[in-house]
């Protein structure tokens, strides 16, 4: 077995990794999951919240990037349903995106999407943790931590990528710092 990369350019939002969350609610009679966009190079993550996983609803959470950061030009994501849904295909296909699906059993092949996964869930836990709240009312403090936290390979962060300057949080490293090392390392690669 042997993995091609797909090669990226070093445009913000050429190339993103998308994926789904599991159901994070636990218990609760509502699911909540999220749909997660990342950028290849600036390791932006672009959360949506949605109760369901339809491909209807995929459209719509790509459509909200499309709205903030214009059409990349290539997705890379998991054979799961909802992208690879007629649905979701047709509206990739006239937006003309490329569309690079990767084995469902070959998790380390969509590696970005797998890393940002284990840090929504580290930070979940904790804000869970320090408060219970909605997973809804989560997705800004999770997407401003994941933006905000330095690369170890790049040695910026993905908002400073995509805005070319250092960008000031007030509070962005009080909140960081609450994610134990070893969940601060995921986002690193």
């Amino acid at each position: 077995f042997q993995l091609h990369p797909i090669p990226k350019e070093p445009i913000p939002f050429h190339t993103i990794h998308v994926d789904l969350t599991g159901n994070l609610s636990g218990g609760s009679r509502i699911p909540d999951f999220y749909i997660f966009f990342v950028d290849a190079f600036t390791k932006y993550v672009f959360l949506y919240h949605c109760n369901t996983a339809t491909a209807a609803v995929t459209v719509r959470a790509l459509q909200e990037l499309v709205s903030i950061f214009g059409v990349p030009k290539r997705l890379i994501f998991d054979r799961a349903a909802n992208f690879t849904s007629q649905t979701f295909t047709d509206y990739c296909n006239q937006q003309d995106i490329e569309l690079h699906a990767i084995a469902t059993s070959e998790s380390q092949a969509n590696g970005q999407v797998e890393r940002v996964m284990a840090s929504i869930t580290a930070i979940i836990t904790i804000s869970q943790y320090q408060k219970p709240q909605s997973i809804k009312s989560l997705r800004p403090k999770i997407q401003l931590i994941l933006n905000s936290t330095t690369n170890r390979i790049t040695g910026r962060s993905p908002l400073e990528l995509l805005m070319g300057v250092p960008v000031h949080i007030p509070g962005a490293q009080r909140i960081g710092e609450k994610i134990t090392p070893p969940s601060r390392l995921n986002l690193d690669e």
